[in-house]
């Protein structure tokens, strides 16, 4: 059950789908243009804000009360996609997930245990977080990036 209420977000497609561009605009690539500053530390970029667009795009599809400030509405990676711009976005975010994911697979080859560990944390991110959009594939490069080296010294044979 819990499966299926993660995944319900998918009719979200058919409902920006029917009503987008006609009825509300595209919501535009702003998801995808504020990635980097995300990653940013606070400390280095103090003015950086609130990455609250899925309350932004709540309002703007009127699926959520104009009082609402505060709840978040779910955009899987694949409405998250068409809102920026329609089909041809969602076919190009579809061949860079796929690219990214052929990556990972790859790397994954590598059959020692600190890539092991961390690919499998890799998976276990990007699947529970699919319904979050592109986030989950973006906040898993620091995790890779920062735990991965000490984890493949720790786990290293002395010679």
């Amino acid at each position: 059950q819990r499966a299926a209420f993660r995944f319900e977000n998918s009719s979200l497609l058919g409902y920006v789908v029917t009503w987008a561009p006609n009825k509300y605009p595209y919501f535009g690539y702003r998801v995808y243009t504020s990635l980097p500053l995300l990653l940013m530390p606070r400390v280095l970029f103090p003015d950086k804000g609130s990455f609250n667009l899925t309350n932004e795009f709540g309002h703007a599809y009127e699926l959520l009360d104009a009082g609402d400030s505060v709840t978040a509405v779910n955009t899987p990676l694949h409405v998250e996609a068409y809102i920026a711009g329609g089909a041809p976005i969602l076919a190009l975010i579809a061949i860079v997930s796929g690219a990214f994911m052929a990556l990972i697979g790859r790397w994954l080859r590598a059959f020692d245990a600190a890539t092991l560990i961390v690919g499998s944390i890799v998976a276990v991110q990007v699947v529970s977080t699919i319904e979050s959009g592109v986030l989950g594939f973006v906040l898993v490069v620091p995790f890779v990036l920062a735990i991965r080296p000490p984890l493949r010294w720790a786990l290293s044979t002395p010679d």
